[in-house]
């Protein structure tokens, strides 16, 4: 069986097992979502429809995206992963949408990458980056706290 055959299967039992009721682990392989995941956390996936705000696993035509929901129309959700916070996302049909993620784990792997100081600088950077983007406004240099 070639590898196309294994991914149409593998999809196809993923798929099953959602709709059944079961939950799925998928390990995190790219920074789109972070610093909410980091690469090679697990995810852990139930097959409920996510609210606006949660994360979702989506199939796209040729893989599989854990993003967050930013908005759920009647036939469709659009949404952005956590690193990208100026991006319009992308819309996706309600049935492309095939689960949420209802907790993660942090692996060895990932753990590792926590620690590292570029991270958390880069953590601190998208923090206050949100906050800024959150109010509409970049602080001013000269306010702060007066003596």
């Amino acid at each position: 069986m070639n590898t196309d055959s294994n991914h149409v299967i593998e999809d196809l039992l993923i798929e099953d097992a959602l709709k059944n009721g079961q939950d799925v682990r998928f390990r995190v392989s790219s920074g789109s979502m972070f610093p909410t995941l980091y690469l090679d956390d697990i995810v852990i996936i139930s097959g409920r429809a996510p609210r606006a705000g949660e994360t979702a696993l989506v199939k796209l035509s040729d893989h599989w995206v854990v993003h967050r929901v930013i908005q759920r129309g009647t036939s469709s959700c659009t949404l952005r992963g956590d690193a990208d916070l100026r991006g319009p996302g992308h819309t996706v049909p309600h049935g492309s949408i095939l689960g949420t993620v209802v907790s993660s784990e942090q692996t060895f792997e990932s753990r590792g990458h926590r620690r590292r100081p570029k991270n958390l600088l880069r953590e601190l950077f998208y923090s206050l980056q949100k906050q800024i983007l959150h109010l509409g406004t970049a602080p001013s240099p000269t306010s702060g706290p007066k003596a």
